[in-house]
């Protein structure tokens, strides 16, 4: 079992990856952390996109030799500045998922739902992706207002690491609630129109449960 210190490490990095600012438990490590690709690990993920039995073989060594061979991507991330972080975030899960779907054969249904969940995952910080952002024409004060709102939520996300101690438990209780709160408040900020296409490229409601394991090296 990983201790919190070092869960928090490993949360706080890779957070860098799955949104342009942070991020939130997934994949197998908890969606405060990684590429959307991890949670092609997670058996309720799984079963949503109805993997076959091939499938469901090869996703852990599939995905953890991915991981493997974007660590020096994963290391520069960190030092990005926060400019040049979101576009080098896209570009790498934009590689990471293409892998992903080569590997595991993954059927056009299943990229589909994928990409539903992985926003519904995101949350409120899928919406300050540009290529989301693009699809429902969202306005600069609208933009503005997600990043204020994600900013405040890293902030106190940051916070609640701090103050934890070794009670991870305790700490994912309050993200969870933390996260809640920001996807509400995200939401209000959509217009009608805005809310009905967010409704169509996230698809039928699923709620995705991370399980941490100590990733294989």
């Amino acid at each position: 079992m990983l201790s919190f210190r070092k869960f928090a490490l490993t949360f706080g990095a890779l957070a860098l990856i799955s949104a342009p600012s942070l991020a939130f438990a997934q994949g197998g490590r908890g969606m405060g952390g990684m590429s959307p690709v991890f949670m092609l690990t997670n058996e309720a993920v799984q079963k949503e996109l109805k993997f076959s039995d091939e499938q469901k073989s090869k996703a852990q060594d599939a995905i953890n030799e991915i991981r493997q061979a974007h660590m020096d991507e994963f290391a520069a991330l960190r030092e990005a500045s926060a400019e040049e972080r979101p576009a080098k975030a896209a570009t790498l899960n934009k590689a990471m998922t293409e892998e992903a779907v080569k590997a595991l054969s993954l059927k056009e249904e299943q990229v589909k739902r994928f990409h539903q969940i992985s926003l519904q995952a995101q949350g409120a910080y899928a919406l300050t992706q540009q290529h989301v952002a693009e699809k429902l024409k969202l306005t600069d004060d609208q933009k503005k207002e997600l990043k204020e709102l994600t900013d405040a939520t890293n902030a106190q996300r940051r916070e609640i690491f701090m103050n934890a101690g070794d009670n991870r438990e305790e700490a994912m209780k309050q993200m969870t609630a933390l996260n809640k709160e920001t996807n509400t408040k995200a939401l209000a900020l959509l217009k009608d129109d805005q809310k009905s296409t967010w409704k169509e490229m996230t698809g039928a409601p699923f709620e995705y449960v991370p399980v941490f394991r100590r990733p294989n090296n």
